[in-house]
């Protein structure tokens, strides 16, 4: 029998404009591989799609989450609560993620607090942060999955002419031929594009959502002793 917060996680992801997984990590618990399974599509700010029901939902759900849901077992602290800071940032509770991020003086922990920062937004708050988690363990991964997704929108007859400086495929142009991941550009093409409705702003929030994964998984791991 489905469980009726699956449904809702996968009205809600649909809604976002955010389709569902069908294949998580096996690592993850039943519980941690239906919330990522059915990540929502966020904003590039600090909005939601949820409404009010399902927040309140979620809250609860996000709340009563044990590291036994989480991990088996728990070998690395830090990381399960980067873990934690992860999922409430997820699905848009960015003062809940913030209140663990802030507390967490490891590079994964400044990576959360600088994405939390992105999406407020503060974008020099977030540069601060990025600045403190140096060169990340995903960065290399991140870089060669946007390198894909852009050259897949670039490939598509409406952008292709388009990607001009300034243009709102220019994140595309730059992201396809970047030789590694730079997060202070990205919080530069995350302002520029916030709230355009155009192509770009529709590539940074795929590209954030695949951040979100890698990172989240790069902890996950790290939890349980496997990094």
């Amino acid at each position: 029998m489905t469980d009726p917060l699956t449904t809702q996680l996968e009205t809600f992801a649909s809604t976002s404009s955010a389709p569902s997984t069908s294949s998580t990590s096996a690592r993850y618990s039943e519980a941690v591989a239906g919330l990522v399974a059915n990540l929502p599509l966020s904003q590039l700010g600090p909005g939601t799609s949820a409404d009010a029901s399902l927040r309140q939902t979620l809250r609860a759900t996000l709340a009563k989450l044990s590291d036994h849901d989480l991990f088996a077992p728990v070998v690395d602290s830090r990381a399960a609560a980067c873990c934690r800071a992860g999922l409430w940032l997820g699905y848009d509770f960015l003062d809940e993620s913030h209140s663990i991020s802030q507390a967490l003086e490891t590079s994964s922990g400044s990576y959360w607090h600088g994405i939390m920062h992105r999406r407020e937004p503060d974008p020099d708050n977030a540069k601060y942060w990025f600045r403190r988690v140096r060169q990340h363990p995903v960065f290399a991964q991140l870089a060669a999955a946007a390198a894909q997704l852009a050259n897949s929108r670039l490939a598509n007859s409406h952008l292709a002419g388009a990607a001009d400086a300034g243009s709102p495929s220019e994140p595309a142009a730059y992201f396809a031929r970047q030789p590694v991941w730079d997060p202070f550009r990205f919080v530069d093409f995350c302002e520029r594009t916030r709230g355009t409705g155009g192509d770009g702003e529709q590539l940074c929030r795929e590209i954030a959502r695949l951040e979100w994964r890698l990172l989240f998984d790069h902890c996950h791991r790290q939890a349980q002793g496997l990094e």
